[in-house]
């Protein structure tokens, strides 16, 4: 259909979205742009209402001896792990489908395993049930049925020493504070940036 002068300029930028609540992230063009830059690539848009989009990628050549290596390009903040160190595991839980399956895909893709949860009750169970495996759990403060400051004093009777992250769109100063005084490892904003989670993941990790 093509876009405005002011949505084009917007769209790659993370949880922006002309979609309706809960029909889309926002996060797939945000992606995509991670990826070309990671790639020291760049993306030309040109668009025009009525008349549709065109997206052209550009990327550098890449020399044989290059595209024959086995060495894998890995986020500069998550260390290499030796043969025999077990692979993290982390929960992530939020009520929301598209972001849970993006946020997923962006751990797996930089060589942690992934459990999902939809809720925090759904998370409470499958804590209990994996508490030895999971390293670290990533959940949205806000959600129905059972909200992250719940889950998280329910995390903390299995395991005081449970390492929690939180997601959320807004929070004041004073309650953030308060929750990592009670030891919650940090908190991400929303929109948060894919190397942000990434840089947080692998330093509580680290600790």
């Amino acid at each position: 259909m093509g876009m405005s002068e002011e949505t084009t300029s917007r769209i790659f930028e993370p949880f922006f979205s002309t979609k309706g609540r809960g029909k889309g992230t926002g996060l797939g063009l945000s992606i995509v742009h991670g990826i070309a830059q990671n790639h020291h690539g760049l993306i030309d848009v040109v668009s025009s209402i009525e008349q549709g989009t065109t997206m052209s990628l550009y990327f550098p050549l890449v020399s044989a001896e290059l595209k024959d290596s086995s060495k894998r390009i890995k986020h500069e903040s998550i260390p290499e792990k030796s043969g025999d160190e077990r692979t993290p595991t982390i929960l992530i839980v939020d009520d929301e489908q598209g972001l849970r399956e993006m946020l997923a895909e962006i751990l797996q893709g930089n060589d942690y395993h992934v459990i999902t949860a939809s809720n925090g009750i759904d998370a409470v169970k499958k804590y209990q049930s994996h508490c030895d495996e999971i390293d670290m759990v990533i959940s949205d403060l806000g959600m129905p049925l059972m909200g992250g400051e719940e889950v998280f004093n329910k995390l903390v009777e299995i395991n005081p020493g449970v390492k929690m992250v939180f997601m959320t769109g807004y929070l004041e100063e004073s309650s953030r504070n308060g929750y990592l005084r009670r030891g919650v490892k940090n908190i991400i904003h929303k929109p948060f940036r894919i190397e942000e989670i990434l840089e947080c993941v692998a330093h509580v990790l680290e600790k």
